[in-house]
């Protein structure tokens, strides 16, 4: 499951993660 959680986020282009947290 682990590895389940961050292969979302680096399926998910990093610009739309990194716009709500900027």
């Amino acid at each position: 499951m682990s590895l389940f959680l961050p292969s979302l986020l680096i399926t998910m282009p990093p610009s739309v993660d990194s716009a709500p947290q900027s």
